[in-house]
């Protein structure tokens, strides 16, 4: 005899998804100010996982990188990707040489690595979501370029040795995954980094932009991927505005969607 409807669906939504949450604390390159903020956003960012019913790792990619990881392998048993901030992705990745701009916290080793777990997430059609350079990571994945420096009179960071967090507007675009996590118009973010998206990769679409232009959310238009720019993580940012973004994201990672087509029929490789 099948099961009621009502305990079918109390049955799924107690399911609790497993996130793989990726973070280069470790890494030689990183700062001391840098390690720190990183620790503090990926525990709140743990906080609010759990809080939405999810369980997660947190694989500090710095110390992972020192090996060959096989990220398929990687990725077993998890129900979606989570990729956060850190430092700036090596200029190399996206077919560029580096500028005279300083850059912070470049890991070539660390790129590559979560590179490989943004292709083979969306290969295997798991849900992923970056944060900040886990947008960048993303685009990267994709095929996209970054500006490798938006230069001292940027709105979307305080320019000081230790870059602090900037107050910003955002305009998101309507009928996106983001709007519907937050809403289709103006917010405001809190904002901390150097470098943004410049071409988009294969695939993305830029689905929020600051009033200066630079693209501050991206999606796939068929894989369920999502990177915002901003730090919706920051303790002082918009109230519910991380717990929305994780709300939409871990909903999607507790439906098991089945593996999504490459828009060319082929799948990406990791």
């Amino acid at each position: 005899m099948p099961e009621p409807i009502a305990d079918v669906l109390t049955t799924q939504a107690s399911v609790r998804p497993r996130i793989l949450v990726s973070c280069s604390l470790s890494g030689p390159a990183n700062d001391a100010w840098l390690i720190e903020d990183l620790t503090d956003y990926a525990d709140n960012v743990g906080q609010e996982l759990r809080a939405q019913g999810a369980d997660f790792e947190l694989l500090d990619v710095g110390a992972a990188a020192s090996w060959e990881m096989d990220a398929a392998t990687g990725l077993q048993g998890f129900d979606g990707l989570l990729v956060l901030g850190g430092g700036d992705i090596h200029p190399s990745l996206y077919g560029q040489r580096p500028i005279a701009a300083p850059g912070y916290g470049v890991d070539e080793r660390v790129d590559q690595a979560e590179i490989a777990l943004v292709r083979s997430a969306a290969a295997s059609g798991l849900p992923v979501m970056g944060i900040c350079r886990g947008m960048q990571v993303i685009n990267v994945a994709f095929g996209g370029t970054l500006i490798q420096d938006l230069g001292p009179a940027s709105i979307h960071q305080v320019h000081t040795e230790a870059p602090g967090m900037s107050d910003h507007e955002v305009v998101i675009g309507p009928d996106t995954l983001l709007a519907s996590a937050l809403g289709a118009g103006s917010t405001m973010v809190r904002s901390g980094h150097h470098q943004a998206v410049q071409d988009l990769g294969a695939g993305l679409l830029a689905t929020a932009e600051a009033p200066d232009g630079v693209i501050e959310a991206i999606e796939h238009e068929d894989h369920w991927v999502l990177g915002v720019q901003w730090h919706p993580e920051d303790p002082d940012t918009t109230f519910g505005q991380l717990a929305a973004l994780m709300r939409t994201f871990t909903d999607q990672c507790r439906k098991g969607q089945p593996p999504a087509a490459h828009p060319d029929g082929q799948t990406l490789s990791a």
